[in-house]
């Protein structure tokens, strides 16, 4: 029997220590050597021009021009642990508290990555039409005093979608190794849907003229707007970055998807709970690095587009995000201390003490019951953040 893959975990959230040699730095030392502003006779360094895009950010670059850095203490943060770095209130409503029950007694599905490629017609498919068939009109219409009744038709939306996953798994030779990246932004936003959330698959863009002397542009891939019980769309809104990468490797450069696919034909062990436990899927440590850049630059764009209305903790102010990858879904604060920020913002030079930090959560995979009953709750609390209203000038 095969040794079980090793588990890339903590891959997004591993090489949290800042790198440091020459090698990183060369080619951005070069160009912003040769063009720095000034301020009360200190120089500052200036970005270079190829930088006005977020997604071309890497964190090597965040670190260096605006010391935000991924925070490297312990390894498996929870969402609401992240939220809470935020001074985010964890605690449900009432109201929130009966949806998160209801809704977890709805979506009973649970199986691995085997489950629903190779499992569809005899296991999944059937999950999935009873649910549907449970949540239908006429075996729910002594549901109206409950507060999930008026947002069955969400949650009938995300399971519809979770069938056309299942679909598209059947053309795939290797799990989900040629499904759209697009797919799972859409799937994630079915989602959070059915999370209370609002999305917005076609988000404007966040625009930072005169940033470190240039002006960079940030367009997220969904934008997810809190709503209150009365359906009410709130302007507060968080950023989802979704991971994109062309071949899911582990770090012996071994394909994972059929790495998993091996470990399960070798043991007589039932498929779901064996893979599901030990083969979480995450990005490869070369994606996460650049992904870490580009989501550092969308939540610093964000906080600076809102002008900190409500995002502000005591002396600091923070940013909530998300990060997809495939089915996993990780929650994301930047912590930034108001001077570190507003040096940021006047173009100012950074000093020692100047370091930001963003918290990343764990990896929740929604195919899983148990960790998809965990994002719910964190999906639901996050529409606990205070309201902002928007402020757009021309800087």
């Amino acid at each position: 029997m095969e040794s079980e893959p090793e588990n890339p975990d903590h891959l997004l959230q591993a090489s949290f220590q800042p790198y440091r040699s020459d090698k990183n730095y060369s080619s951005d030392s070069l160009l912003s050597s040769e063009s720095c502003c000034q301020n009360g006779g200190q120089s500052c360094k200036k970005l270079p021009p190829f930088y006005n895009l977020v997604s071309d950010w890497t964190i090597q670059m965040v670190e260096k021009y605006f010391h935000i850095f991924y925070t490297d203490e312990g390894t498996e943060y929870s969402g609401e642990f992240v939220l809470q770095k935020g001074g985010i209130n964890t605690e449900l409503s009432p109201f929130h508290t009966k949806y998160l029950a209801d809704l977890k007694s709805i979506l009973t599905f649970n199986g691995s990555m085997y489950t629903y490629k190779y499992r569809a017609k005899t296991k999944a498919k059937p999950m999935f039409r009873t649910i549907l068939n449970n949540i239908s009109p006429q075996n729910t219409a002594d549901w109206k005093d409950r507060p999930i009744y008026q947002y069955l038709h969400s949650i009938a939306v995300f399971v519809k979608y979770m069938i056309k996953y299942v679909d598209r798994l059947q053309e795939t030779e290797w799990f989900d190794h040629n499904v759209p990246e697009e797919y799972y932004t859409e799937l994630v936003g079915r989602f959070a849907e059915m999370c209370l959330l609002l999305t917005n698959h076609l988000p404007d863009k966040s625009v930072w003229k005169n940033l470190k002397g240039i002006t960079v542009t940030s367009k997220p891939d969904l934008r997810l707007f809190k709503c209150d019980t009365q359906d009410k769309v709130k302007e507060t809104s968080f950023s989802v970055t979704q991971v994109k990468e062309d071949k899911y490797r582990d770090n012996k450069g071994e394909n994972l998807a059929a790495k998993r696919m091996k470990i399960s034909c070798s043991s007589d062990l039932d498929f779901d709970s064996k893979i599901s436990k030990t083969t979480k899927r995450r990005p490869s440590k070369e994606t996460a690095n650049k992904v870490k850049g580009q989501h550092a630059g969308q939540l610093l764009l964000d906080l600076h587009s809102v002008h900190r209305k409500s995002f502000v903790n005591g002396s600091e102010y923070y940013m909530p995000g998300i990060i997809v990858h495939r089915t996993g879904v990780a929650v994301t604060m930047l912590v930034i201390s108001k001077t570190h920020f507003e040096k940021i913002e006047k173009n100012e030079p950074l000093g020692l003490d100047d370091r930001a930090k963003i918290y990343v959560s764990c990896f929740y995979d929604y195919l899983n019951e148990e960790e998809r009953n965990e994002l719910i709750q964190v999906f639901l609390i996050m529409n606990n953040i205070q309201e902002y209203h928007t402020e757009h000038d021309e800087n």
